[in-house]
């Protein structure tokens, strides 16, 4: 449904110490796709360009170059008033539930601006449009003419998601929508996303550090490092049998109540600068398996299987 070919995001900034403009890669040569009905969940150590990502995909962000395939249109190559109508189909839920809501506006005004503006319908029906998407998130028709302040984190995400899923979308990027909750509203808001994700047909870029909520809700996980996709599959594989050494040391960490044996494996070191990125493979300076080829040159696309990749000059070596 939505292809992402060879995506870059730089953004240019000034350096004070040395008088001149650096470029920081936030985004790096980045593809994948994302099928029907289906979720593509995107891991990865804060700051490593995630939600950059997801912005850039939307046009939220511009994009240095690449492409983004939605109904055999690059997107980012339309105008603004082209993109326009695409806009209701591609959607966001963004990650903080207190500044996501204008608070000068009623409930109502927030779930209706984008229906109103996408399908011209009349004010009587978008009420009754409102009250219904209310209903399917958990919450009473009586808060429309109520305040964002008014509510807790749980309650203000739903009405984002409520907002999002009323111009009936087909895309939504999902950034980090349960890192401000407590643990409750988290699965109450994860099982909401699932429950439309398969009444309505939806597909799902889910934005997380939080491994366990991704191996719940995801069908295909997708690694980031430093900007760059270091290894894309299906969840089981992922799960199971991760060939990046990277891969490796986040899920090896996540604590197994059920086999409180299992090795787990460290990552050691500091995450590098995101503005002067080491040469070649950017793990290889917390890699225990780089070699002197890791040190030099870029790793390349290598199949594990038809729906597993990786990019490693030494695919599971590690294990």
């Amino acid at each position: 449904m939505l292809e992402i070919q060879n995506l870059s995001t730089h953004f240019h900034i000034n350096s004070t110490k040395l008088f001149q403009k650096l470029t920081l890669k936030a985004v790096e040569n980045v593809s994948f796709s994302v099928a029907s009905n289906r979720v593509v969940g995107l891991v990865g150590e804060s700051g490593c360009g995630k939600s950059t990502l997801g912005k850039t995909i939307l046009g939220l962000t511009k994009s240095t170059e690449g492409k983004v395939l939605y109904e055999d249109k690059n997107l980012l190559s339309l105008s603004n008033r082209e993109f326009l109508p695409y806009r209701k189909n591609l959607q966001i839920i963004f990650q903080d539930p207190y500044s996501s809501l204008n608070p000068r506006m009623t409930i109502f005004e927030i779930l209706t601006e984008g229906l109103l503006h996408h399908k011209n319908i009349p004010s009587s029906e978008a009420r009754s449009l409102s009250i219904a998407m209310l209903e399917k998130v958990g919450m009473k028709s009586d808060i429309l003419e109520r305040y964002p302040h008014e509510f807790s984190g749980g309650q203000r995400q739903r009405i984002a998601i409520a907002r999002t899923l009323i111009l009936e979308p087909k895309f939504i990027v999902c950034d980090e929508v349960s890192s401000a909750l407590d643990v409750s509203n988290q699965a109450q808001v994860i099982n909401l996303l699932n429950d439309f994700k398969s009444s309505m047909g939806l597909s799902l870029l889910f934005i997380s550090h939080d491994l366990k909520i991704v191996s719940y809700i995801s069908d295909e996980i997708a690694i980031m490092y430093l900007g760059k996709i270091v290894e894309y599959g299906n969840k089981s594989e992922i799960l199971n049998s991760p060939h990046h050494p990277y891969t490796f040391a986040l899920f090896s960490s996540v604590y197994d109540i059920h086999n409180r044996k299992k090795k787990r494996y460290v990552v050691k070191g500091e995450i590098p600068g995101v503005v002067n990125k080491p040469k070649g493979c950017y793990f290889h300076t917390r890699c225990p398996i780089a070699k002197d080829i890791c040190k030099e040159v870029d790793p390349p696309l290598k199949n594990v299987s038809d729906t597993h990749k990786v990019y490693c000059h030494f695919p599971g070596e590690i294990g």
